[in-house]
């Protein structure tokens, strides 16, 4: 909770806008926010290596309006453009709006502001809107596992009860806030907003919901082009949301995360099946479900289940030792110095694959007129030793 507020001439807020080729919706996006009825606002457009007309409009809008602070960088990619708008942003609360998108009402940023510093809370958000081709198309209801997008009224609301990960556009986040617990976009392409929101949410632990749309998402012509590097991003972003999850005990939101991945699947797929092996394995770890739906789409090789092969075998040397009492059993796993690939499998496009595995050795010894130690790999014996009592 925010315990004092600095009584300052500083810009209430800093609305931070990446700028990437925007020439067609640019203009409407600056327009609705420099029409704000919130006048002490600063605006930080981030031109992230621009090759049509974007700068050239950013500059013109700069000449007229002094709150419009312009920054340039070469193509870094959105997250990491919203981040120097972070550290250069001068606002008590920070806004994040896309170039393509826009606000719907001339007192949005009045009402998160307020909202925010009457509540004394570090974030503060509303509801999100989808508009298709023009503004007559709009989507403003959202069940499922979109239904995070709409609040039912105003009021403070633990995160933990909430649970969501999409629309980090509708809220306002207090600078100090971000700064101080470090709180960044990832440097990826694709999918660094959910990893950003919900790192915040938990972070604050409760914000306050306003039952109003505070955001319009343009979404008619956002067609992704999906290659190797924004399906790893996204595999990335999902990792990240996976160990928030589980390091805080959400299963709400790794239940969402793999519905997430469930979505995004039919897009990405034929591009999924030539990534590496490993990168779908450090993910799956975190989420059965999602294990079990690789697997059955042969992106995962089948996996031998080594706790079953350890009970087995402990079931074994127990029942032996009640009837030899000399017996004295051990299961211990051996680092081998050798590797066995066992599987080779096929995938998207005829692509064929080995998978390596290290094969865990089993140990037991008995004493019975000196030591026999015998080695096992998969029940079966490959090696014994013996030594005789002095």
């Amino acid at each position: 909770m925010i315990k004092q507020r600095m009584l300052t001439k500083s810009p209430k807020v800093s609305v931070i806008i990446p700028v990437y080729n925007a020439e067609q919706h640019l203009c409407e996006c600056l327009d609705s926010v420099k029409k704000q009825t919130l006048r002490n606002i600063e605006i930080i457009c981030v031109d992230d290596g621009s090759s049509d007309s974007s700068l050239h409009i950013l500059e013109e809008y700069a000449d007229k309006d002094k709150r419009i602070k312009l920054l340039r960088q070469e193509n870094k990619g959105a997250g990491l453009a919203r981040n120097r708008g972070i550290i250069a942003a001068n606002g008590e609360f920070i806004a994040f709006m896309d170039a393509d998108d826009f606000y719907p009402e001339h007192d949005i940023l009045s009402i998160l502001y307020n909202t925010a510093i009457k509540n004394n809370v570090w974030i503060c958000g509303g509801e999100f809107s989808l508009y298709f081709g023009d503004k007559n198309k709009l989507k403003q209801n959202f069940d499922g596992t979109f239904s995070g997008y709409l609040f039912d009224k105003n009021r403070m609301m633990d995160y933990r009860d909430y649970q969501f990960d999409y629309g980090y556009h509708r809220f306002i986040y207090n600078r100090d806030f971000l700064l101080n617990n470090k709180i960044f976009f990832p440097p990826y392409r694709r999918y660094q907003d959910p990893p950003f929101f919900v790192k915040a949410m938990i972070t604050a632990g409760n914000f306050y919901a306003i039952d109003k749309i505070t955001y319009g998402y343009r979404c008619a012509h956002k067609n992704v082009e999906w290659n190797a590097q924004k399906v790893t991003d996204l595999l990335d972003g999902l990792h990240d949301d996976f160990i928030m999850a589980k390091k805080y005990d959400l299963s709400g939101l790794g239940e969402l995360t793999y519905h997430r991945f469930e979505q995004h699947y039919p897009h990405i797929k034929e591009v999924l099946a030539e990534l590496p092996v490993k990168k779908l394995r450090k993910l799956a770890k975190y989420d059965t479900k999602l294990q079990a739906f690789l697997l059955q789409d042969n992106l995962l090789p089948p996996r031998i289940n080594w706790s079953a092969w350890r009970q087995k075998l402990k079931s074994i040397f127990i029942k032996e030792k009640k009837n030899d009492p000399q017996v004295e059993q051990h299961l211990r796993v051996v680092k081998l110095f050798f590797l066995l690939p066992l599987y080779k499998w096929e995938q998207y496009g005829g692509k064929e694959t080995w998978s390596i595995l290290w094969l865990p050795i089993f140990k037991r010894r008995r004493f019975a007129n000196g030591v026999t130690t015998k080695y096992y790999i998969l029940g079966v014996p490959v090696m014994k030793v013996s030594r005789k009592m002095v």
